[in-house]
C-alpha cells in the first residue's frame, strides 16, 4: 500500500464538553462521550460552521467536504492555569471519545495539551490524510 501522507493544512475545531462528567465516570460520562462524538459528527456534516476556526477555514471545510481520514490530533483542554491536569485529562478524554466513535478519527494519533483560552471546551487541531 502506498504510505498515507498529512496534508500541511489542518483544521482547528471547537467542541463542547461538559467537564463534570468526563472527570467523573459511569453513565454521566459514557452520555457525555456521545454527546461529544455527536457534536463532531455535526462539525464534519458542516452543521457547526462557528466550531471551524481559524483565520482561513477554507482548506479545512475542504478537508470535511471530501471525507478525509484524521491522522493526528492535538487537543487542548481549555481551564485556568489551576486545572491543567483536569483539562488535559478532559482533552483526553475527548479525544479517546472521538477516536472511538467517529469513523473519519479511527486510527488517529491524540496528543492531550492544554490551553487557558476558553472555558467548557476542547479545541482540536486535527491533520487529516491528504486522500
Amino acid at each position: 500500500a502506498p504510505a498515507r501522507l498529512l496534508s500541511k493544512d489542518y483544521c482547528e475545531l471547537l467542541i463542547r464538553a461538559d467537564f463534570g462528567p468526563m472527570l467523573g465516570s459511569g453513565p454521566a460520562r459514557t452520555a457525555e462521550e456521545r454527546r461529544v462524538v455527536r457534536r463532531m459528527d455535526a462539525v464534519l456534516a458542516g452543521r457547526d460552521p462557528e466550531a471551524v476556526l481559524g483565520a482561513d477555514p477554507g482548506p479545512c471545510r475542504e478537508h470535511l467536504r471530501r471525507d478525509r481520514q484524521a491522522g493526528i490530533i492535538i487537543a487542548y483542554g481549555a481551564a485556568p492555569r489551576s486545572s491543567i491536569g483536569p483539562a488535559t485529562q478532559v482533552a483526553k478524554r475527548v479525544s479517546d471519545a472521538v477516536i472511538a466513535g467517529q469513523p473519519r478519527f479511527a486510527g488517529a494519533t491524540a496528543l492531550a495539551q492544554w490551553t487557558e483560552q476558553g472555558a467548557d471546551r476542547v479545541k482540536m487541531i486535527v491533520f487529516f490524510y491528504e486522500q
